[in-house]
């Protein structure tokens, strides 16, 4: 997919490493990680003078704080094809953001942010750690005198999810709630009125998950 954003063009593609065994038959179309594929993709994208071409994945290992090989392989790949940014989802908790090398069929070369793991959003998960998740903020800038367009001031937000446990009509309900973590976690007047248990464990999940981003 192509997308104009306020004069820059972006090109969102997707692919996966597996669909936990459900079939991909026809009508249903589900994009594998494979290098043609990504390689002839980006090639479409950039015949429609795309600006930034941002892939994502699915893949990694469920509950791991850290990529693996594979990841690793597979960024490097999609960076030397012609990436600007790797966005990663499916561990279910957040692995660290870095940067691989490439250069271009042009010569020129070009370093890659690599989001390896977003984490979870909103969800009911309860392993350990599955509570966090991080949104990710960059800038869209262009070059001043090539106009050439790249990404810049990759930022993150710890985002926890908080369970909030009540009564609607006379019956339990529970509703999960996505909040800035940083905040919450700081927040002396428990705006929320949160048991201590829940503020325990949000001060738990932060804490593991800046020591994950800062490896």
């Amino acid at each position: 997919l192509v997308f104009l954003f306020i004069d820059f063009k972006l090109a969102l593609l997707n692919y996966t490493f597996h669909t936990n065994g459900l079939s991909t038959e026809a009508p249903g179309i589900v994009n594998r990680i494979d290098s043609n594929a990504i390689k002839n993709d980006i090639a479409a994208a950039q015949l429609q003078n795309a600006d930034l071409i941002i892939v994502f994945f699915h893949w990694g290992t469920e509950c791991v704080n850290y990529e693996n090989a594979y990841q690793q392989q597979w960024a490097q790949t999609a960076a030397n094809l012609g990436a600007d940014l790797i966005i990663g989802a499916h561990p279910h908790v957040v692995q660290p953001i870095k940067t691989v090398k490439t250069t271009r069929a042009d010569g020129t070369e070009a370093i890659v942010p690599v989001v390896y793991s977003l984490g979870n959003f909103i969800s009911n998960a309860i392993s350990t750690n599955t509570s966090i998740g991080q949104i990710v903020k960059v800038n869209l800038m262009r070059h001043p005198t090539t106009c050439q367009a790249y990404f810049d001031q990759l930022l993150y937000l710890p985002v926890w999810r908080y369970p909030e446990d009540g009564q609607l009509g006379g019956h339990y309900k529970r509703t999960y709630y996505t909040l800035p973590a940083s905040v919450f976690a700081t927040d002396a007047l428990n705006l929320l009125q949160m048991p201590q248990a829940h503020q325990q464990q949000l001060l738990n999940a932060l804490t593991h998950a800046r020591q994950v981003m800062q490896n």
